[in-house]
């Protein structure tokens, strides 16, 4: 089993925590950008493979400061909470951005986790995702708050490119420039409650190979980069 039984009470409140506190290291807000060129909504299925929205999982509700917050910074977030027939959950977080132009780094894992409790008890690490079109190269680290043990799989993609490193980023960032154009971001993290870490990113590979898969051609690119 992926995860072992949590109250969804706990799962929402951990939720709402890391989605509310990625406005504190995010990046600045966007200039110009490109909001309505993608809608994450529509973009990402609500049901793939095995996986369909978990119909017990209600809606989180940010408050309206953070709500105006996170619409400052970000274009477009989406938070959905996926479940299989076995009854195991994944938590899938996108935060979106036309503008990329100042900042490389998006409310990641490392930062926003610890400032809201969380101990980061295996330190990241780089990995791979093998897909139908490529391999998609990502971070994975296990965040730790009480007895919620949280294996998370993540990437960032700055333009066509996937960065997981800093200085990659940057370089996408200085070619995007010397063209006159300003890249759009985007963080795809996926999560899930599980004391066994390596299990679970199994299970987190299998998840993102099934939801690429589900997207079109096009805006896989926007979502993983050219693999």
């Amino acid at each position: 089993m992926l995860a072992k039984p949590f109250s969804l009470r706990f799962l929402l409140v951990g939720a709402a925590m890391v989605l509310a506190v990625g406005l504190s290291f995010a990046i600045e807000p966007p200039k110009g950008g490109k909001a309505d060129s993608i809608d994450l909504k529509e973009v990402v299925p609500k049901a793939f493979g095995e996986w369909s929205l978990d119909p017990q999982m209600a809606l989180v509700v940010l408050s309206p400061d953070v709500q105006a917050g996170l619409a400052r910074v970000y274009q477009q977030t989406l938070s959905r909470t996926y479940m299989n027939a076995k009854g195991e959950r994944m938590m899938l977080s996108i935060a979106y951005t036309g503008d990329i132009d100042r900042q490389m780094d998006i409310h990641r894992p490392e930062f926003c986790y610890p400032a809201q409790g969380f101990d980061i008890v295996a330190k990241t690490q780089d990995s791979k995702v093998v897909t139908a079109v490529g391999e998609l190269p990502v971070k994975q680290l296990v965040a730790r708050h009480g007895v919620r043990v949280e294996p998370i799989t993540y990437w960032i993609t700055v333009g066509d490119t996937t960065a997981t490193k800093g200085w990659e980023r940057k370089l996408v960032k200085l070619r995007y420039g010397l063209t006159g154009q300003i890249p759009e971001g985007m963080l795809v993290r996926v999560s899930s409650i599980s004391p066994e870490p390596a299990t679970a990113y199994q299970h987190q590979s299998e998840f993102i190979k099934g939801m690429l898969g589900a997207i079109s051609e096009k805006d896989r690119k926007r979502f993983a980069g050219t693999l």
